[in-house]
């Protein structure tokens, strides 16, 4: 962004140095979030819900 190059000198970042800052100190999103995020977030709180943590392996998998 224009604001990257402007003021922190970096024009490879695309924006996205901007933007965590502005999250980061601010505490606002200043992008949206994918529909996929949304639905990885909902499945994982679904899981949570009945008692799965969604990190930990599936009973019966192989352990290598």
């Amino acid at each position: 962004s224009t604001l990257e190059t402007r003021y922190l000198g970096k024009s490879s970042s695309h924006g996205k140095v901007f933007t965590g800052l502005v999250r980061r100190y601010l505490g606002i999103e200043t992008e949206r979030r994918s529909s996929l995020a949304s639905e990885n977030k909902r499945l994982r709180a679904l899981l949570e819900a009945h008692g799965i943590d969604p990190k930990s392996e599936p009973p019966g998998r192989p352990e290598f």
